[in-house]
């Protein structure tokens, strides 16, 4: 009698995702470089504070996610956002800011982001939604 030995391979797939975020605060940049740290198939890109920067390198990179904040030390998000428009491949954005209110949340909409955030209240949502996008991600 011949014996069969099969093997079964059986893997967990988190796609990973590559991301880069623009932001200005240097203690906040800590953090988000902790929390995507701990998140399975975020590979970070690397991080901008200026708009101009971060339009150069988000166009080198070509990450499938951009986390923007909208105050920077040198132009702004809403900058940038207008800066990605015409690009053949625009990156998911996600914007992480102190400036929610109602008028910036719509106008950040309306300019191509894909979700907004704020960063005192809503850190949690945000990173709940990175790791869903690296569960969604092909």
């Amino acid at each position: 009698m011949r014996r069969i030995t099969i093997l079964a391979v059986v893997s967990e797939k988190t796609s990973r995702i590559r991301l880069y975020y623009v932001e200005d605060s240097s203690e906040l940049r800590s953090r988000i470089d902790r929390e995507l740290a701990g998140i399975d198939g975020v590979l970070l890109m690397g991080h901008s504070e200026r708009a101009s920067e971060a339009l150069r390198e988000i166009r080198r990179y070509q990450p499938d996610v951009v986390v923007l904040d909208l105050q920077l030390s040198e132009g702004s998000g809403i900058d940038v956002l207008k800066g990605l428009r015409g690009e053949d491949r625009m990156p998911t954005v996600i914007v992480l800011t102190n400036h929610s209110d109602a008028t910036t949340r719509s106008r950040t909409l309306k300019a191509g982001a894909s979700y907004f955030f704020d960063k005192s209240t809503e850190f949690d949502q945000f990173l709940f939604t990175v790791n869903r996008l690296t569960q969604s991600s092909p």
